[in-house]
């Protein structure tokens, strides 16, 4: 989130979107973020709270409705240098002008962590090639309501 904020004043964004759901916690993700930039200072009104999805490619559909709503051209994805070059690839495949601005430094902490993140995300590369080949895209498109443009 710190680097999310800080991304979101060097740009003079005008919105913050925040996105994730219930997660296993019990705690809705988006909403507990959303605390945390209070907390930073961002105006409650220049945050919005995406908290439906529980995985990436659920927040890159959400996330392309929100951009069509507010006509927005582009978004920056932040997260972890990990993930976020999956999660760009999903916001595009879905339709959405999206650049990254991955958290910087080392910010993984152990070795273990390090190997259990890129072993997560080569699982869900997997995914993500899995969902291509059956359509899945299309699917949780239609389902959102806003078509299959851009998914496939």
């Amino acid at each position: 989130m710190e680097h999310g904020i800080c991304v979101f004043r060097q740009r003079g964004s005008r919105w913050l979107v925040l996105a994730g759901g219930v997660g296993r916690s019990g705690l809705c993700e988006a909403s507990v973020m959303a605390a945390l930039a209070v907390e930073s200072g961002i105006p409650r009104h220049q945050i919005i709270e995406e908290d439906r999805s529980h995985n990436t490619l659920e927040q890159a559909v959400a996330v392309r409705a929100l951009a069509q709503r507010h006509a927005w051209a582009s978004v920056c994805v932040v997260s972890d240098r990990f993930h976020v070059p999956r999660a760009v690839f999903l916001f595009r495949r879905v339709g959405v002008t999206a650049s990254a601005d991955p958290v910087r430094g080392r910010g993984e902490g152990t070795r273990r962590r390090w190997v259990l993140a890129w072993l997560r995300e080569v699982g869900s590369w997997a995914k993500v090639g899995l969902q291509l080949v059956c359509g899945r895209f299309r699917r949780i498109a239609a389902e959102a309501g806003e078509g299959s443009k851009g998914a496939g």
